[in-house]
């Protein structure tokens, strides 16, 4: 399924949702997310998974590949 909604004004614009992902996936899990696509998917994700659109057993496959270097040009965007 692909749904828009967590994409925010445009390409490599930052949102909240992107921010407090990018930085939970780190906190929690070591991994970096690229924060002009993963890191809005995975926003994406999370928010369906918090709202049960995905059944308690559903298999979730997200893929991610690669980006990190990413978040080197958005340095201001994470530093507080």
């Amino acid at each position: 399924m692909v749904n828009g909604d967590h994409r925010g004004e445009g390409y490599g614009i930052p949102t909240r949702g992107m921010i407090d992902t990018v930085r939970r996936v780190a906190r929690t899990e070591g991994v970096l997310l690229d924060p002009v696509y993963s890191g809005k998917a995975f926003a994406g994700l999370l928010h369906d998974i918090e709202a049960n659109v995905y059944k308690p057993g559903d298999n979730v496959l997200f893929v991610m590949t690669g980006g990190t270097p990413a978040l080197f040009a958005y340095r201001e965007t994470f530093e507080n």
